[in-house]
């Protein structure tokens, strides 16, 4: 019996199995997989998506870009729905600067968050990242 847009089961499988091949999905999932199972962390969906940005750490596409610490102690993503708004934000490199301003908080760890937020992006503007 064909699927709802004609395809036949064993070419959906096929196209399926290419896609799968195509993109390393099965080994990403795997060896992500086995990490887990052997760490056995308390929270495994954190877990996952802290693995997930590890791997992905210093990437930009049109889906998404993620920026991490040196050390990968510290990560931003900046994923927006719509491409030309995710490919503005990755050109603008707004995950960067989402991450300086985050690792200056996680260092002052200051009682107004949102005033030394405001502060520290005016310093970063004045030093000249955008």
């Amino acid at each position: 019996m064909p699927a709802p847009d004609g395809s036949q089961p064993l070419e959906i499988v096929q196209d399926l199995e290419a896609y799968l091949s195509k993109n390393a999905l099965d080994t990403i999932v795997k060896d992500m997989m086995v990490e887990c199972l052997s760490t056995r962390p308390e929270h495994p969906e954190s877990w996952m998506m802290r693995y997930m940005l590890q791997k992905n750490a210093g990437e930009s596409s049109d889906n998404c870009a993620v920026a991490s610490t040196v050390e990968q102690d510290m990560f931003v993503a900046v994923c927006h729905t719509d491409t030309h708004t995710q490919k503005y934000l990755s050109e603008k490199k707004v995950h960067a600067a989402l991450l300086e301003l985050l690792r200056q908080v996680a260092d002052a760890q200051p009682d107004n968050v949102l005033s030394f937020l405001a502060q520290a992006a005016h310093k970063l503007h004045k030093e000249g990242l955008q």
